[in-house]
Formats: C-alpha cells, structure tokens, sequence
C-alpha cells in the first residue's frame, strides 16, 4: 500500500477572497446547481464515508458518466466519431468520455496525447471488469484502485470548476490532492 505525505494543509482549499470573478463562479453554480446535484450527492458521499476503494472507484466511474452525459457529451461524441468513423452506434464510448473530461483539464496537467490514452484506457479496462466482469476488462490492484479514483475525482471537480467559470490554470494547488502528489499519481498511472 502507498503511503502519500501532503506537502500543504489545506491542499488546494482556496479562499474565496483570492478567486477572480467569484461573483460570476457563484452565479453560474447556482445557474447549474439543479444539473450539478447528481454529481454532487456522489462526491459528497464518497468524502464524507469512509468507503473501500472499489466502492470509491465504481463512485468515480458514475461521476464520470454523469458529467460526461450531461455537460461533455459533443466532444465525447465526437471524439469516438473522430477514432470510429464507421462506428454503428454514434454515440460517444466510455473510454472516450474519460479522454475528453482529461482534455478538458489537461492544462493542470499537461499530458500527452499518448499519456491521455493509456490512462483513459486503463480507468477504462477496469470499469468494464467491474462492472461487467468481461474477458476484455482487467482486475486493478489496490494502489491502482487508489490512484484512478483519486485522479478521477480531481478530474471531475476540475471540470466542474472550469465549467462554473474559474480559471484553473491559475492556482498552484487546485486539485483536491496537493499538486505534487497528483503528479507523481499521474505517473503511476502511466507506468502502470
């Protein structure tokens, strides 16, 4: 098991002092409140119990159905378009769902495309495992099970912050994890 140190107590607590257009960022969340509760409700519950990691992970992987569905679903759509062009079904696969999301952030941390795909393709592989124990999915060890819903969930809240407004490129501890953790995370994932 990885043990993690936290360089800052609050890591990335911000006041609201020293966000720029917080007015703005407060109107639009409550502008979007309706459609963010879903999402909410679920990162509520999972940091707020204390819940097994493959609990926490399954959390994740509906956080990112219900983000992607209901605030990304063009660029997904259209990312799975863009790599299947003779795809039946044109709506967007989860794997690709999980690409756009990390698109969407990419400039706290600023991945490949290939470093993108693998991760994609790992959270991927082990949301079809288990939630449909298939051949074509793969079992995730604790550490992984650990650092893909960690990611996620930073993952999400980043792109709820930019979605309401604020300018995550901005803040040096933006992530719910501190920075440097997340990075060293990121590097697992891709090593994995």
């Amino acid at each position: 098991m990885k043990v993690y140190k936290f360089k800052c107590k609050d890591c990335g607590a911000k006041k609201y002092e020293k966000i720029d257009n917080f007015d703005d960022i407060l109107n639009s969340y409550n502008n979007l409140y309706e459609r963010l509760y879903p999402l909410l409700e679920l990162y509520y519950n999972v940091i707020t119990n204390e819940l097994p990691n493959l609990i926490r992970y399954l959390n994740a992987m509906n956080m990112i159905e219900y983000f992607s569905r209901e605030f990304d679903n063009d660029k997904a759509t259209s990312l799975t378009i863009q790599d299947k062009p003779n795809k039946k079904n044109k709506g967007a696969e989860f794997v690709y769902r999980v690409k756009s999301l990390i698109q969407n952030v990419n400039e706290v941390f600023s991945f490949t495309s290939r470093d993108i795909d693998i991760i994609s393709e790992k959270v991927k592989a082990g949301r079809t495992y288990y939630v449909h124990y298939v051949e074509n999915g793969k079992a995730l060890d604790y550490d992984e099970l650990f650092d893909l819903y960690n990611f996620i969930e930073d993952i999400i809240l980043l792109n709820v912050y930019k979605l309401v407004g604020l300018d995550i490129s901005k803040y040096e501890y933006i992530t719910y994890l501190d920075f440097f953790i997340v990075k060293e995370i990121c590097y697992s994932l891709k090593n994995i």
